[in-house]
């Protein structure tokens, strides 16, 4: 608990080593009920934020071993992103962060749901898989592989698009049910099957929409500050009550400034992606530079 007051008051170094300190406490428990995985996540997080990038590295690999030990691929996949993440602050290491980002782009593929209460994550997995993508690229054209780092930063914009699409879709889609379900007909049934059970009317057992499985919910708006996941900026349709605003299972709404050109841009990314090591922000920036824009003009002379 106090590690985690003191990430939430960006004190990142008193938090990670309060988190090194619960880790180093879990070894002295039996195997079944040692390595949380979100004791790791948050000490990666942690770390990242302190710019203990190694630290941030291993915390994450831990996370993904954790997650996969109890069949959470989704989010061992998320993990793996971070990590592979982490590890581009060492771009002397080719072989590490390529092998972590390989990994990282299989994992992805793996997760198989029909769980509605599963698309926030499936969302946010596929958001960093295209950042993750793009972030590759800018580290390729670093180390001289051009072809394939254009090819890597097409797919990358390729999947951001497709995600912002699913986001845009989703919401829209969500937002007309919503309108049908406030008619007065609808308010009416809710009222009459509230009465047979004894129930609030607003009451989530009686709203709750058949297959959805939100069965703790609340509305938020727009421009809802304190409730923002932060840097993302991603604000989501609804959250689970008791559940953290930056839970990646939360359903997203459309960020517009998550455009690939944005990846490019060394002080947008300071600001909207600060997991980002330095070095991969200014690999990116020089990479759009010298490499995509020349591309994109070659093709609009065309």
């Amino acid at each position: 608990a106090r590690a985690r007051l003191a990430f939430d008051s960006q004190d990142y170094k008193a938090s990670a080593a309060d988190l090194q300190r619960v880790i180093n406490l879990d070894e002295a428990l039996p195997a079944i009920e040692k390595n949380n995985p979100y004791t790791f996540e948050l000490l990666g997080k942690s770390a990242s934020a302190n710019q203990n990038y190694k630290q941030a590295a291993e915390a994450f690999s831990e996370a993904t071993k954790a997650h996969l030990n109890i069949g959470d691929v989704k989010r061992a996949a998320l993990s793996a992103t971070d990590a592979a993440i982490a590890q581009y602050a060492y771009p002397e290491s080719l072989e590490k962060w390529r092998a972590d980002t390989l990994r990282a782009f299989a994992l992805k593929e793996k997760p198989i749901t029909n769980n509605p209460d599963d698309i926030g994550i499936l969302q946010e997995l596929s958001r960093k898989d295209a950042e993750l993508h793009l972030a590759y690229a800018a580290r390729l054209a670093r180390s001289g592989q051009e072809i394939e780092a254009l090819a890597n930063w097409d797919l990358g914009c390729i999947r951001l698009n497709t995600y912002k699409d699913d986001v845009e879709q989703r919401v829209v889609a969500d937002d007309a049910r919503d309108f049908k379900e406030s008619s007065s007909l609808t308010k009416a049934a809710r009222s009459l099957a509230a009465l047979s059970s004894g129930l609030d009317s607003e009451s989530p057992y009686i709203t709750q929409r058949p297959g959805q499985q939100w069965f703790w919910y609340e509305f938020q708006d727009n421009n809802d500050k304190l409730n923002s996941p932060g840097p993302q900026g991603d604000n989501p349709k609804r959250r689970r009550i008791g559940t953290r605003p930056d839970d990646p299972a939360l359903v997203k709404r459309l960020d517009p400034d998550l455009t690939c050109a944005n990846f490019g841009d060394a002080d947008w990314l300071k600001r909207r992606r600060p997991e980002w090591p330095p070095s991969l922000r200014d690999d990116a920036a020089s990479f759009y530079r010298l490499d995509i824009v020349p591309q994109q003009e070659r093709q609009q002379q065309k």
